[in-house]
C-alpha cells in the first residue's frame, strides 16, 4: 500500500463566472470576497479618474471539501449600461 502525503498543496486556477447571479450565489459561502478596480488612464495627472472594470473574486468557496477561488470581472460595457 502506498503512503499519501496529504501535506501536499495543489494549484486551482481561479473559476471565471459568466453571471453575477452566479456569482453572488458562490460569494454567500465565500471565506473572502474582494473586489479590484480598474481605471482608465489618461494623459493628465488631473484626470478624473472613470472606472474601467472592477474584478470581483470569491476566495475559499467550499466545493467538494476544496477551497476554490470564482471570479467575476463587471467591464465599462456592463457599467455604462442604463
Amino acid at each position: 500500500m502506498r503512503n499519501v502525503n496529504s501535506g501536499t498543496s495543489v494549484y486551482i486556477p481561479p473559476v471565471t463566472l459568466d453571471s453575477l447571479e452566479d456569482f453572488r450565489h458562490y460569494a454567500e459561502e465565500a471565506a473572502l470576497v474582494t473586489y479590484a478596480p480598474e481605471f482608465f488612464r489618461g494623459p493628465f495627472i488631473d484626470d478624473q479618474k472613470r472606472l474601467r472594470r472592477v474584478t470581483l473574486m470569491a476566495i475559499g468557496v467550499p466545493v467538494r471539501g476544496v477551497p476554490i477561488t470564482f471570479k467575476y470581472t463587471v467591464d465599462y460595457s456592463t457599467l455604462s449600461s442604463p
